[in-house]
């Protein structure tokens, strides 16, 4: 693929990321998801398309790509959530192990720190090509509303983490994750969008949105289970 951008196993043999990672537009929905054998996964590696670190591999075998039936493009994307089913399970270790799913009340982890992963680009606009991870205080809604007035409706807003903290220096791409540790477990709670990646990387005082995984959860279950 031409674009280089991060999932999150969540089993043995599933992937969740981004639709826009994996499938074109047309008139502002994602309506053709791209075919298996054009993706490439890595995994257990703290940097971009290798596998020399112990226990990392690549995963070439990628049988199905769903999106999300009410996934549009356009700014800032909706819905924007796929997953992609590998062939065959991946071998887990301690290194290479899937993050968990739960319905969350956004509301309830105000205050709370969650942590971006993922590549994306730095102040120089050059993609890096090691994996970051970087602290994100979760915000009140209010603080992202000030900046994307004009962009998020009110229909829409529930639908995201509003998060800060980054140090300015540290950009993000548009598919990258978001976790939060509860209880002890690690949770994959959020997805940047296409349009705070894009426009506010370099703004170290903006927020960054990320599409609320609870939205999306009885979705993955039932595609999983198939």
């Amino acid at each position: 693929l031409e674009h280089k951008g991060s999932g999150s196993l969540i089993t043995n043999h599933h992937v969740v990321s981004s639709a826009t990672s994996v499938s074109t537009s047309e008139f502002g929905k994602f309506v053709y998801p791209i075919a298996g054998h054009q993706i490439q996964l890595y995994m257990g590696t703290s940097r971009y398309d290798s596998t020399k670190e112990p226990g990392s591999l690549a995963v070439k075998g990628v049988s199905r790509v769903l999106t999300f039936p009410q996934s549009q493009s356009g700014i800032p994307r909706i819905f924007d959530i796929a997953l992609i089913v590998l062939k065959q399970k991946v071998p887990l270790s301690s290194v290479i192990t899937p993050v968990c799913l739960k319905f969350l009340n956004i509301h309830d982890h105000i205050g709370k720190t969650a942590y971006a992963a993922g590549f994306g680009y730095d102040q120089t606009a050059k993609f890096t090509e090691y994996r970051k991870h970087v602290p994100m205080a979760i915000e009140k809604f209010d603080l992202c509303r000030w900046y994307y007035t004009k962009e998020i409706s009110d229909g829409r807003a529930s639908k995201y983490y509003c998060a800060g903290g980054s140090n300015g220096e540290t950009a993000f791409d548009f598919d990258d994750p978001l976790y939060m540790k509860i209880d002890g477990k690690w949770y994959l709670i959020g997805i940047m969008s296409w349009l705070e990646s894009y426009y506010s990387s370099y703004n170290k005082d903006k927020p960054f949105l990320y599409e609320d995984i609870s939205s999306f959860v009885n979705w993955i279950v039932n595609q999983v289970k198939r």
